[in-house]
């Protein structure tokens, strides 16, 4: 590799999710992030699998294809895993019909990645079209 690396900054509200963290070692406060990054991954798992009526081992695999991001995740304390929890959260809220819990979904994950920012707009341009 030839550069180290580069700056992307994240959005100021990504250093919220820390806060409750910041009063640990750093090591423990990782340790804390990685089973919090666990529990995620795992209910993302699910909750996909429930969702698109796979299997848990579909799921599993489907998720777990995304190989080095949930590894920097797990070793860099990237707010990824729980990012995609919120998507699957927001997804399952809207097939349900539940806008407005996707809605909420999308919308806690929007502060962390403007990702959401599209789904949402998706979503109001779809509801417009049917009108």
């Amino acid at each position: 590799m030839d550069s180290q690396g580069k700056f992307s900054p994240f959005p100021p509200p990504t250093a919220l999710l820390l806060t409750p963290l910041a009063h640990f070692e750093p090591l423990t406060a990782l340790r804390w992030l990685t089973v919090f990054s666990l529990l995620c991954l795992a209910g993302t798992i699910y909750l996909l699998a429930r969702t698109l009526s796979w299997g848990i081992v579909d799921a599993a695999v489907f998720v777990l294809l995304s190989g080095f991001a949930i590894v920097n995740g797990f070793r860099l304390g990237q707010p990824y895993i729980l990012a995609s929890l919120l998507l699957v959260l927001g997804y399952r809220a809207y097939v349900r019909k539940k806008p407005i819990s996707a809605g909420i979904w999308l919308g806690v994950f929007l502060p962390i990645k403007y990702y959401s920012a599209t789904v949402l707009l998706y979503s109001r341009c779809i509801r417009i079209g049917k009108s």
